[in-house]
């Protein structure tokens, strides 16, 4: 037998030092994994919010149109009950 077989203990720690060694690498593999699919999983919510975002404001955009048309069409009655000169 080779003297280094020999010794039960160091063949034990070499074992072992390579389980850990590789069970390392294997984590942080993973974590780099779920990180980088975090990081497109927030991207794709932040543009998400991003639409939600500038599809209220076309939707408020589009409330004020018929306000200010009713607005105008109000007061050009009223000028029109008054028979003022700023009707036409």
């Amino acid at each position: 037998m080779n003297p280094i077989t020999k010794n039960l203990l160091f063949v034990m720690t070499g074992v072992y030092l390579i389980v850990v060694v590789v069970s390392a690498f294997k984590l942080l593999k993973l974590n780099l994994k779920n990180s980088t699919k975090a990081n497109l999983l927030e991207k794709k919510i932040l543009e998400t919010q991003l639409k939600l975002k500038e599809q209220e404001l076309h939707y408020l955009k589009m409330q004020i149109h018929p306000h200010f048309l009713f607005n105008t069409l109000n007061t050009m009655y009223g000028f029109a009950l008054k028979k003022a000169d700023e009707t036409p």
